[in-house]
């Protein structure tokens, strides 16, 4: 994923981000991949825009904040509707990347990371499942990305 570095603790990405419950969702992939209509998803079941194509990330001590660039602030491409207004919250600390640009047939997929300034992020790829949007949200809600995604075994 290339990154435009505009200094050694920002990086302005090719990636959307939406907030749910105060917890940022980097969503990350090529154009055309459906970032925007993960977001939109997203900001139906109760989600908040950060920002759309484009994300200003930062580090601040062991976290990564996400805001968007003030030019496109409350602006999100809906493919065929046109640029919508909306919202937007101004900073979230990234929990999560969704990279839409793999996609996984693993039922029980094992634990991956997107690093970013050398912090790990838990990464999810691209499902095939309907409710691949409301699994995100659910997981997010419920703050448990970082629980075992697959059956225990006693």
């Amino acid at each position: 994923m290339p990154h435009d570095i505009l200094n050694n603790s920002t990086k302005l990405v090719h990636a959307n981000c939406i907030s749910i419950n105060g917890r940022g969702v980097l969503i990350l992939g090529p154009s055309g991949s459906g970032k925007s209509s993960l977001s939109l998803k997203l900001i139906g079941l109760g989600g908040q825009l950060v920002a759309d194509d484009k994300t200003i990330l930062k580090r601040k001590k062991k976290s990564v904040l996400a805001s968007c660039p003030t030019a496109i602030r409350g602006q999100i491409e809906a493919r065929g509707m046109g640029i919508l207004q909306m919202p937007t919250i101004a900073v979230v600390k990234l929990l999560l990347a969704v990279d839409l640009g793999t996609r996984t047939d693993e039922r029980l997929p094992t634990h991956e990371n997107y690093s970013i300034f050398g912090i790990n992020l838990r990464r999810i790829y691209r499902s095939r499942l309907d409710a691949f949007p409301e699994a995100i949200y659910y997981r997010v809600i419920n703050n448990d990305l970082y629980k075992p995604w697959h059956h225990q075994t006693s």
